[in-house]
């Protein structure tokens, strides 16, 4: 995946490039280039020096300087649970000579290695291009003497011309970190108690980007009875999910298991009688996650669970409803991510 996006910097950074080669054109191609670096990014993201450091790493000597001419502005910012970057070089008037977006990328610290290769093309495309470099050593000091002079090295043939290396991947930060979540939600069912049925849902759990598992808490009541000969009968739902997930941008499936109480109640009758029975069942859910900002998300979604375990509410003898094959549920829950 860091090949593929680093691919795609590489092509992005070709179009600044192009648009900011009279900055560097009045320069000599064998000398150090220069330029005024300005990084802004979310506290979750690496700082400006990791980014200097990684394009000196790649150019084998430190570019940034204030009194640099030309600047290059750095901005990465978050978009929903992914980070987006912008690189803009300026003149000495300040006036922008190329802006060019990079690929949004859900680690940032990948994000900013990605930056720094492009921004390292910007300054000089031809050390860029040789992958990272080691910083040159200090100079020796002046009261050292030499203890032997070496013979002056065979003047090399010139090099091929440079073609484009993949740079080595960053591995400073994990690429995928584990973030707890909180959500809760109104739910609506069909199937699962008598009639149509109104609720509630509560959940914690633990989310990566490709996975999370919840364990989930909600109760339905009725929204009226289920009529019978000789009186009616209603039932309300409180129980527990376990639900691992698997998701792929915002849309996300689900498997559900469910452990609840199911408590019966008979209404018009001559002995109203309450009972609660245990309720099993196992599902599927499928759902869609909108982030409002990094840290807060919408997610509607739906429910289908088959009881292993029915139940059937009587009134005297006569039965007047059996818990149905399958049930439907329909929640809207706004959540958390605690980054």
């Amino acid at each position: 995946m860091k090949r593929a996006a680093l691919a795609s910097v590489g092509l992005a950074a070709a179009g600044v490039l192009l648009q900011a080669a009279l900055a560097f054109a009045q320069e000599r191609a064998d000398a150090p280039k220069e330029a005024r670096l300005s990084f802004e990014a979310p506290k979750a993201c690496p700082d400006e020096g990791t980014l200097a450091r990684d394009v000196a790493s790649r150019l084998g000597y430190e570019p940034f300087r204030a009194s640099a001419t030309t600047g290059i502005a750095v901005t990465i910012t978050a978009k929903g649970p992914a980070f987006a970057g912008r690189i803009e070089v300026t003149d000495a008037a300040g006036k922008v000579q190329g802006r060019r977006e990079l690929p949004t990328e859900r680690d940032c610290a990948e994000l900013v290695h990605a930056a720094a290769f492009a921004v390292a093309i910007v300054i000089d495309p031809l050390r860029a291009q040789q992958g990272p470099a080691p910083l040159p050593s200090a100079p020796p000091s002046a009261s050292s003497a030499p203890v032997a002079v070496a013979p002056p090295a065979p003047t090399p043939s010139p090099p091929p011309a440079p073609t484009p290396s993949q740079p080595t991947p960053a591995s400073t930060a994990p690429s995928d970190p584990v973030h707890l979540h909180a959500a809760a939600g109104m739910t609506f069912s069909a199937l699962r108690v008598p009639s149509l049925g109104l609720g509630a849902r509560i959940e914690v759990g633990l989310r990566q980007r490709r996975w999370s598992v919840s364990l989930e808490g909600q109760s339905t009541f009725p929204l009226g009875d289920e009529q019978g000969e000789g009186g009616a009968v209603s039932a309300s739902l409180v129980s527990a999910l376990a639900v691992p997930c698997l998701h792929a941008g915002i849309l996300g499936a689900c498997a559900l298991v469910e452990l609840g109480a199911l408590q019966g109640t008979g209404r018009g009758v001559d002995v109203p009688k309450r009972d609660t029975t245990v309720l099993f069942a196992l599902g599927a859910r499928v759902m869609a996650e909108v982030f409002l900002a990094s840290w807060l998300y919408l997610r509607p979604a739906i429910d289908l669970l088959a009881p292993v375990t029915r139940t059937t509410l009587r009134i005297g003898e006569r039965p007047v409803w059996t818990t149905p094959p399958l049930g439907l549920t329909g929640s809207v829950s706004v959540g958390t991510v605690f980054r």
